[in-house]
Formats: C-alpha cells, sequence, structure tokens
C-alpha cells in the first residue's frame, strides 16, 4: 500500500519517476524512513530491504532492541540504521533530536494494539519538525481504537481493515 503511494508522488511534493514504480528500489531510493514502536524491526527493515536510504528505530525495550540489531545485521543492513532506545513519546517530544535523521520520508508504527495514546503520537507527528513535505505516516492499530481523518497538516489518504487490525495511512500536507 505505500509503494503505490510512493509512486504516485514521492515525499517533497516530487512526481515520481517513470523508473520509480512498485517494488523497484528506484522508489525507495534516498528516503529516510523512522520505524517507531519497532518491536523486531520487521517495518523499517522492509524498507530498508527495498532501497531506503536510512531508518532509525525506535524502542523502548531492551531485549526487542537487541532483537532490531541483530536482525539488521544478519540482513547486513546495520550501516544504513540506526536503534534508539527510548520511549516514542520522548522521541515526539523532541528529547532525542540529535540522535535522529529527520526530517522523515515515510513514518512506519506498529504500536501495542492497547496503548490508547496512538493518537497523541500522531498528533505530535503532525505538530513537530520530523516529517518532510508529502511524507508518509503509516499506522496499524485495533479497530477499537478510532484515529481522525486529519491531524493538523496530517491527512488520511488510505484505510484498510482485516479482521481487529486497521492500517492507517495519512500524508503530510504542509
Amino acid at each position: 500500500m505505500l509503494e503505490s503511494l510512493l509512486a504516485r508522488e514521492r515525499p517533497g511534493g516530487a512526481e515520481a519517476s517513470e523508473e520509480a514504480e512498485p517494488g523497484t528500489p528506484e522508489l525507495w531510493e534516498g528516503l529516510k524512513v523512522l520505524d517507531l514502536y519497532a518491536g523486531t524491526g520487521a517495518l523499517g527493515i522492509e524498507a530498508l530491504s527495498r532501497g531506503a536510504a536510512w531508518c532509525d528505530f525506535v524502542e523502548a525495550n531492551a531485549a526487542a532492541r537487541r532483537t532490531i540489531q541483530r536482525n539488521l545485521q544478519i540482513t547486513d543492513l546495520a550501516d544504513r540504521a540506526k536503534v534508539i532506545g527510548v520511549s516514542v513519546e520522548k522521541v515526539i517530544q523532541g528529547a532525542v533530536d540529535q540522535s535522529l535523521q529527520a526530517p522523515y520520508d515515510v513514518v512506519v508504527m506498529d504500536p501495542p494494539y492497547a496503548d490508547q495514546s496512538v493518537g497523541e503520537v500522531v498528533v505530535g507527528l503532525a505538530n513537530g519538525r520530523m516529517l518532510k513535505p508529502g511524507a508518509l505516516v503509516a499506522v496499524e492499530h485495533s479497530r477499537r481504537l478510532a484515529l481522525a481523518d486529519h491531524y493538523n497538516g496530517l491527512s488520511l489518504v488510505r484505510e484498510r481493515r482485516h479482521g481487529d487490525t486497521v492500517l492507517s495511512i495519512y500524508r503530510w500536507q504542509i
């Protein structure tokens, strides 16, 4: 789903070139990704494997961070990534700005389903300086957690439901 949106318009407001089609590394070339609530790092590693230039992984749990580091080593992607061991809330509040490669072209979030603060994190992204113009923010969440269509410059562009899981994708339009 992200690739189809990236293929239409690259973050930064640029139209995608004809070579940048879904499934090609050119589509992700040069993009910076932020993986919030990174867990095993699967989402960010997928973006790197598709050609993203950089990914910052934010994960508060030490065991999960070790897993991300191991997965980055196994996939030979560690030189294009950094694992940051703080809470997502601290990152959104700007507490670790110097450690980040912001602004980002793509943000992926897979928070714990019981976490009711997801909307606040999206608000923090919308109100901060972490996104490039045209950036995409993908949030996986429970269908029991209703997210808004708009968050101060972030507008819902696509939503898919699969059982209890919803994937909401926003575009930064400022």
